[in-house]
């Protein structure tokens, strides 16, 4: 990604399609639930409450090579984004990245607050819709975002992200 060389990226990089690195056939799709780790409640005693957790570690060669595939291809759909490489994104997505599992809300967050790339205004426009001065290290949330949408709408439309449903759902997870 280096050289924004995309041709040399599909020809010699991604020489096996979306089927995952050499070695590392499985038959489990790459999906976002594949790279997480298994936790199980064990119940001790009949009729007790109290559980505990017990986090059940990957062992098989073939799934952590797959789990260390998904990890790199997802990084380098962050680098892409990032350093604004449409090619290379299109590329990603034809070669496994699922965009619906890739972007989470805190990997949202960190897009938009992230100081590399091409300058941006959006902190200039999130500054105006909160009618204040920010601190340097302000973090833009995804609720901010959809008020600099609003904002830029004209109050026509109102975005997902300011309704009371997410914002429930984001202060419930992110406190």
């Amino acid at each position: 990604m280096a050289w924004n060389r995309v041709d040399i990226a599909r020809n010699h990089i991604f020489v096996f399609g979306n089927y995952g690195p050499p070695g590392g056939s499985t038959s489990e799709p790459i999906t976002r639930q594949s790279t997480k780790l298994v936790r199980q409640r064990v119940n001790k005693g009949k009729g007790r409450k109290k559980s505990k957790e017990k986090v059940k570690v990957e062992t098989d060669p073939r799934k952590l090579e797959l789990l260390n595939w998904v990890h790199s291809l997802e990084q380098a759909m962050i680098d892409a984004l990032v350093l604004d490489r449409v090619d290379f994104v299109k590329l990603l997505i034809e070669n496994g990245v699922n965009i619906y599992n890739f972007l989470t809300i805190p990997r949202l967050e960190e897009l938009y607050n992230t100081r590399l790339g091409p300058p941006n205004t959006l902190h200039y426009l999130v500054r105006d819709v909160k009618k204040g001065n920010l601190p340097p290290d302000y973090h833009i949330s995804l609720i901010d975002i959809g008020l600099v949408i609003e904002y830029l709408m004209g109050g026509a439309y109102r975005c997902a992200y300011t309704r009371k449903s997410f914002r429930t759902l984001y202060n419930n997870l992110f406190g």
